[in-house]
């Protein structure tokens, strides 16, 4: 059986933090702290300047410009998932009861 072509970057790479679609706040860099959205996957994004990026994501945050397109390294953003949230706020219920 064959991979589809859209394959997503989890099958391509099950190492990734993030996946397109999510919300992520980047690590690392000028704009440490900003909460993006991940767009799309590169796993090899050259640059301008010659240089080769890896696992790469497409980002873009509201206050971009249309025509500026970002990459940020998977390595440098932190993927903000609901259920990731709703997980900690169970663990801290969870850990609150078992003090009192």
């Amino acid at each position: 059986m064959s991979k589809p072509k859209s394959a997503s970057a989890q099958t391509v790479s099950p190492f990734l933090k993030c996946r397109a679609g999510d919300l992520a706040m980047i690590l690392e860099g000028p704009n440490t702290g900003l909460i993006v959205d991940v767009v799309q996957y590169r796993s090899v994004m050259p640059m301008s300047n010659g240089e080769l990026v890896f696992d790469a994501w497409r980002i873009r945050h509201p206050s971009d410009e249309p025509n500026v397109v970002y990459f940020k390294e998977d390595k440098y953003l932190l993927p903000i998932r609901p259920s990731d949230l709703q997980e900690t706020e169970t663990d801290e219920r969870l850990s609150e009861g078992a003090k009192q």
